[in-house]
């Protein structure tokens, strides 16, 4: 059963539950019961249900893939799981002019030629529960920065924070072989990147969770009026 997606052993009795209350609840209860029922249905992807990565896994993944960051810290991150959710912070310094796009060798901009990545990318982080929670432009020169980090002069074009459900789902992607092909448009398009996660202290916006929760309780109390109207 561990091997069967959280949305099958979660999902499934959820909304078997679910039917099974529809048939004996009042009708003015159906909304909730729904609303209930497909909020379940939400966390069932977007939280991590499988726990942490074993040690198993984490020597498979590291013995079948090649990596472009220092190994033993990678193989550090990955130990500490606590099979939480994480955030990617991508700091990225694009080409200052159009680039040789890989297949036609005709000029692009970079920003375009990295599409033919990130989208792919995107979908299949989506697919895992991540999705992009920050994209943020350069609007100015550095106003405050000191120490040695400040004197090498790398201009941060753009920098992006990623949503990762877990460390497991960051380990699926990056050995996901689908993306070795379409690897290259990233490479040329960025002269320098940076990339770290990090572990989200205080947001002063409403999560995704908080989000579907409130729009499903709207669904459900504005249903419910409807029907209470009728009857």
């Amino acid at each position: 059963m561990t091997n069967l997606p959280p949305q099958f052993w979660i999902g499934v009795p959820a909304v078997a539950i679910a039917l099974a209350a529809l048939a004996v609840a009042p009708c003015w209860a159906w909304p909730w019961i729904g609303a209930a029922a497909l909020y379940t249905l939400f966390l069932s992807h977007y939280q991590n249900w499988r726990g942490p990565l074993t040690q198993a896994e984490i020597d498979r993944f590291l013995q079948a893939t090649q990596h472009e960051t220092n190994i033993e810290d990678f193989r550090a991150f990955l130990e500490a799981d606590d099979g939480r959710e994480f955030f990617m912070q991508n700091l990225v310094k694009f080409a200052d002019s159009k680039v040789a796009h890989p297949e036609t060798g005709a000029p692009t901009a970079p920003h375009k030629l990295v599409e033919s990545y990130s989208k792919p990318f995107i979908k299949g982080l989506i697919l895992r529960g991540g999705h992009p929670v920050l994209l943020l432009q350069r609007n100015g020169s550095d106003l405050d920065s000191w120490g040695p980090t400040s004197e090498t002069g790398v201009n941060w074009g753009i920098s992006n924070v990623m949503r990762y459900r877990s460390r497991r789902d960051l380990v699926e992607l990056a050995s996901n072989t689908d993306f070795d092909d379409i690897h290259r448009f990233k490479r040329e398009a960025i002269v320098e990147t940076i990339s770290y996660p990090t572990k989200m202290l205080m947001a002063g916006f409403a999560g995704p969770r908080a989000l579907v929760a409130l729009i499903l309780s709207l669904g459900a109390a504005l249903t419910n009026i409807a029907i209470l109207a009728l009857y």
